[in-house]
């Protein structure tokens, strides 16, 4: 860490630094305008992309016809769009006086930059389209419902090769890139989406997979802001610092899951037209998590988080800098989301969380009180040097005595992994609290009520490469313990299994319980 902390200045698109061709174009030579809020504009309301009509079908097509026809010089074309993002995500940035380029991913930077990021992509497409009506569709995969139409489906606006029969043209909206997996009538697949083409899971397995990952991910394992956004991440800090459960998943299975030649890397990602509608999807998700129970679910006050600035092309093709405060509040960029259901949030109900649980999911270690003894005296605790590659690890950590802070309301029980590996290669693990056995089923036991978190890593490759990839993983565990009856351990065995075919190893360099209240 620096020793003065420091918000992130709005970056140079001039002095950009890429090996991969990420480099947005910068004829407008004049200083970055500051953003001021549109308060003339329409409130916009984003649909979910599986129920638009053919109308909407018709202008979305349209307005993407017209960003992909801009020359390469526009900065608003959707090849620009895509290597700005690309130029933010793979550290193209460095400041002077930094020696560290800035990271988009795995810190409290992720949604905020999205937000902001998809918030234009939007404004530029209603002011090719001449409507300032025109809001972005979500793409809403976290729903769970069996219905055919169902938006855990890869929408039919963007699956058809020309949508509403547009006279016979490719849609704007395809990418032949897509993998077949992702094909409808095909699930999202928001578990193991490395494996999902091959794993031949049923469609009701699939859904009550899908929606205990968003139970853990975003109730029980979210429930202080650094857990849910990530990491403090400031100017001076090396990145990598640690993401939100909301980036780690599911927002990166949904991006291996669909198109694992463009969204799986940095680089192409937004150069398919479903990114804007997953991360707007991301985005309402956002607003999802502050409505839940608690008291403490709220954004980031840090005055380091509120002035952070980034520069984006605007409407009129004009860069423009706008910092994190100013994209808090929805409202203020005339936008909401219409309400869908969420059905994963079921039984998260009254104001102190008393009665967050997951009593629908079955224990699957059912071993006796004695083997449970047994388990805990045969485990070895955590030791640096562990390595986690082909085969799960189980190690025992010690839980810190009771006291009256820990009882608060705003503290959690947190596990918190921390390891070394390499950005390049994809990484996914699933973690389990008192449940060694995990391993029979590969990991693949969302549904168990030892299923505490899981992480995902998709491949980095701009990363520089003096910047070793770092894990810093954090899980809430108070909710989860609970509901097992383990409460009264004085110690938990933990167990990551790899969700993956072997492909690299973390070394890992530490693991605890820590209470931490924000």
């Amino acid at each position: 860490m620096t020793a003065e902390a420091l918000p992130f200045p709005a970056v140079d698109l001039q002095r950009c630094r890429s090996a991969e061709d990420c480099c947005t174009p910068v004829l407008d030579t004049g200083s970055p305008t500051k953003f001021k809020f549109q308060s003339h504009l329409p409130l916009r309301v984003r649909q979910p992309a599986n129920s638009v009509d053919a109308a909407y079908a018709a202008k979305i097509q349209k307005g993407y016809e017209l960003m992909r026809a801009l020359p390469d010089s526009d900065g608003r074309s959707l090849k620009n769009q895509a290597k700005l993002h690309c130029a933010y995500c793979d550290n193209n940035f460095y400041f002077a006086g930094n020696e560290h380029p800035l990271e988009i991913h795995q810190s409290w930077l992720f949604l905020p930059w999205h937000r902001m990021f998809v918030y234009f992509h939007e404004r530029i497409l209603a002011h090719l389209l001449e409507d300032d009506t025109f809001a972005l569709p979500f793409w809403y995969w976290d729903d769970t419902s069996a219905e055919s139409d169902s938006g855990n489906r890869l929408p039919k606006l963007y699956a058809e090769q020309s949508v509403y029969g547009a006279n016979g043209n490719t849609s704007s909206l395809y990418d032949g890139d897509r993998n077949a997996c992702a094909q409808r009538p095909n699930i999202v697949d928001l578990v193991d989406p490395f494996v999902g083409c091959v794993a031949n899971k049923s469609d009701a397995v699939l859904r009550r997979e899908n929606a205990h990952l968003m139970y853990t991910h975003m109730v029980t394992g979210a429930v202080t802001p650094s857990l849910f956004f990530g990491q403090p991440y400031r100017f001076g800090d090396k990145g990598g610092v640690g993401g939100g459960t909301l980036e780690v998943k599911p927002h990166g299975p949904v991006h291996l899951w669909v198109n694992i030649v463009k969204m799986l890397t940095n680089k192409l990602s937004a150069s398919d037209p479903i990114f804007f509608a997953h991360h707007a999807n991301v985005d309402r998700l956002w607003t999802v998590w502050k409505t839940l129970p608690g008291g403490i679910r709220k954004d980031i006050a840090d005055p380091d988080y509120l002035h952070t600035e980034f520069t984006y092309y605007n409407e009129h093709g004009k860069l423009v800098v706008a910092s994190i405060g100013q994209s808090l509040d929805i409202t203020n960029l005339r936008y909401e989301y219409a309400k869908v259901a969420t059905p994963w949030i079921t039984g998260a109900a009254d104001a102190n969380e008393s009665t967050i649980t997951s009593s629908s999911w079955p224990f699957c270690n059912t071993a006796s009180p004695s083997s449970l003894t047994t388990m805990f005296q045969t485990t070895e605790p955590f030791r640096s040097g562990l390595s986690l590659f082909a085969e799960p690890v189980s190690f025992k950590v010690r839980r810190k005595a009771k006291s009256g802070a820990w009882s608060r309301r705003d503290t959690e029980e947190v596990l918190q992994v921390k390891g070394t590996m390499n950005w390049t290669l994809p990484m996914s693990f699933n973690a389990f609290v008192n449940f060694p056995e995990a391993v029979v089923a590969n990991g693949s036991l969302q549904g168990c009520r030892e299923y505490v978190g899981s992480f995902v890593a998709s491949p980095h490759e701009g990363s520089s490469p003096e910047i070793p990839g770092r894990l810093h993983w954090r899980v809430a565990l108070r909710h989860k313990l609970r509901d097992l009856g383990a409460e009264v351990f004085g110690e938990l065995v933990v167990t990551l299994v790899p969700a993956l075919s072997p492909n690299q190893t973390i070394a890992l360099t530490s693991a605890k319980i820590l209470h931490i209240r924000s």
